[in-house]
């Protein structure tokens, strides 16, 4: 917890400088809503995190590394276009906000501000092309005004502190660092490694600065605490003997390794399709994995092996003789087993014979939806019938008019819908049949 003390020093500093205090309130005015990527649990733990690392393939990192050029700073520019894309699909929304380091100032004190909000407009239509100009210029710009205390404007832009966490990101882009200088402390902190200052004249004004997390070489770790703790995801590069390892710090608490490894593989596939096609719209790029088309194809995979050819009364025949004590229909008050269901249907097929109900014949079922309706639909058609379904709901003229133009031979009806069977039969052949 800050002391009012320190609380006053800064809101001193605050006054003393103007002009990165007007950049910062216009930079933060209706800012978006604070969003970052889908956690997987809702513990508040912000205590522990865990590293998720993934070397580069080398076509892809020689393309990136000739991209940028070989500097760091594009490198970094590179991967704040990408993240940002990323959380814009997870998201759906068109502007999103990230966090970057502050750059260390060469002989001089630190910046007053140890992350900078980036907002990034990314519509249906950007490219990465596009993207990279508005990275550079956001990052040079924001670098520029960097030495003031930024979390003093936070209720006054309308970003809610969040339990410790940088009020106004979730997802922070580090600088890359040389994994031959990324040395960790026991407890996962950065040691001593380099902070070298941006060079003149860079795409995005950022610098090479360590990064806490897992040592080199590992794919997953485990850490404690770190210097960007108020981030529940950060993302960055490591150099390896030439080539790129990609790496996502978590929070386990929020996050499953599992979720972080996708998240990892999607960031991937979108640097490598951007990068080969920087002129293609980032929101068409496909970032399925292998895996991602596999659950997509196993969740779609409905079909299922069938006998062939079969009537209704068969199907159901051999239901009841597979599952006779399982339970086939069941309401208010009423409970059936498929052997029972069946012992009823028998009887009125039966019935329905002796009335002289056969091949072709029309039968009509007047009846809510109850075992009765169940009862007389399975019973007309192991008859050898065809039913005719009359909802007891429509007007007494629809019911009449079906009946008289349908020519049923019989009406299966309820007792309590007997009135309406006889009062809209009429001419000679009609019958009714209480189900």
């Amino acid at each position: 917890m800050q002391s009012i003390e320190s609380l006053g020093r800064l809101k001193v500093a605050a006054a003393q400088r103007p002009r990165e205090g007007a950049f910062w309130r216009a930079e933060l005015a209706a800012l978006p809503e604070r969003a970052g990527f889908p956690a997987d649990r809702g513990s508040p733990d912000a205590g522990s995190s865990a590293v998720a690392a993934r070397e580069l393939d080398p076509s892809l990192a020689g393309r990136l590394l000739k991209l940028a050029r070989g500097r760091d700073a594009a490198l970094h520019a590179l991967l704040v276009a990408a993240a940002g894309a990323l959380l814009q699909r997870h998201t759906g929304e068109e502007e999103v906000v990230l966090a970057v380091p502050a750059l260390p100032v060469a002989g001089g004190p630190p910046p007053l501000a140890a992350t900078l909000p980036l907002r990034l407009p990314i519509g249906r239509d950007r490219t990465l092309r596009s993207l990279l100009g508005e990275v550079a210029s956001r990052l040079r710009a924001a670098a520029e005004h960097q030495d003031y205390p930024i979390k003093l404007l936070a209720r006054e832009s309308g970003a809610a502190p969040h339990a410790g966490d940088d009020p106004f990101a979730e997802v922070l882009v580090d600088t890359v660092h040389d994994s031959a200088n990324d040395a960790t402390t026991a407890t996962g902190h950065q040691a001593n490694g380099p902070t070298n200052g941006a060079a003149n004249g860079s795409v995005d004004g950022t610098a090479n600065r360590p990064m806490d997390g897992a040592a080199s070489g590992s794919v997953d770790g485990a850490v404690e605490g770190g210097g960007f703790s108020g981030f529940p995801v950060v993302f960055s590069f490591a150099r390896r003997a030439g080539g790129l390892t990609l790496r996502l710090r978590y929070r386990p608490a929020t996050h499953a390794p599992g979720t972080a490894r996708r998240l990892l593989t999607h960031c991937m596939l979108l640097l490598d399709q951007a990068s080969a096609h920087p002129d293609a719209e980032l929101s068409a790029l496909d970032l399925r994995s292998v895996a991602d088309r596999a659950l997509s194809a196993g969740a779609n995979s409905t079909h299922v092996p069938f006998d062939g050819p079969a009537r209704l009364d068969e199907l159901f025949d051999r239901r009841v003789a597979a599952t006779p004590d399982a339970v086939a229909l069941v309401g208010d008050g009423f409970r059936l087993t498929y052997a029972e269901l069946g012992a009823r249907v028998n009887r009125l097929a039966h019935t329905l014979r002796a009335r002289g109900v056969g091949r072709d014949d029309l039968v009509a079922v007047l009846a809510d939806r109850s075992p009765e309706m169940f009862t007389a639909i399975h019973a007309v058609v192991r008859a050898g019938g065809a039913y005719l379904p009359i909802d007891p709901g429509n007007p007494p003229e629809r019911i009449a008019y079906l009946l008289r133009d349908s020519g049923a031979r019989l009406v299966l009806t309820q007792p309590h819908l007997a009135g309406t069977v006889t009062s809209a039969v009429t001419g000679p052949g009609a019958g009714a049949a209480a189900g």
